[in-house]
């Protein structure tokens, strides 16, 4: 992770910038190591666009055998 966000692949991902904290001053991970490359069975979960979403900025790579689904939205607002 730089200083811009995260690359995969050579392209920055949207919204994937560094915090320290989110906007309710919850502590984000952090990696440190700015050439940190995720293991076989390692994911990162993203969002699309947004920075208000609970994901990996809070708890950092996951194990793939960890997720146990997909969760589809029935009614977004």
């Amino acid at each position: 992770m730089g200083e811009e966000g995260i690359t995969v692949n050579g392209k920055l991902l949207p919204a994937s910038a560094p915090q320290e904290a989110d906007s309710a001053g919850r502590l984000m991970w952090r990696q440190e190591l700015a050439d940190y490359v995720l293991d076989e069975f390692e994911l990162l979960l993203m969002p699309d666009v947004s920075w208000s979403s609970f994901d990996r900025r809070y708890f950092g790579p996951v194990k793939q055998s960890q997720i146990k689904g997909v969760i589809e939205p029935l009614i977004t607002f």
